[in-house]
């Protein structure tokens, strides 16, 4: 699980500087981040278009926020979104992935 304090807490209605900064595309997320932040910060964004089941968005919340917790060591704060309904996928599956787009951002 991604710790409390690497969680990115934002409001995409009310604070929209989350969202500004470089975007790596993948078919399945887009990472938005900003490099040489003191800590790394991220979330995960996913709208009920996307799932509109509450148990399928919760569930690739918690994918996400696991793959994300192997990307600990880059300095960035980081918003992924998601794309399409990933809920069916395999953990191993989404931390690929995940990791794919990271290194692309180097």
């Amino acid at each position: 699980m991604l710790q409390a304090r690497n969680r990115l807490k934002i409001s995409p209605y009310k604070n929209k500087e989350n969202f500004k900064g470089q975007r790596v595309y993948s078919d399945d997320f887009v990472l938005v981040y900003q490099k040489n932040e003191p800590i790394f910060k991220a979330t995960c964004v996913i709208t009920k278009k996307i799932a509109p089941k509450a148990v399928d968005r919760n569930r690739i919340k918690r994918l996400v926020r696991q793959a994300l917790a192997s990307q600990r060591k880059r300095n960035v704060k980081a918003v992924v979104v998601v794309k399409k309904n990933i809920a069916p996928l395999k953990a191993a599956v989404v931390e690929k992935e995940i990791e794919e787009l990271f290194k692309k951002i180097k």
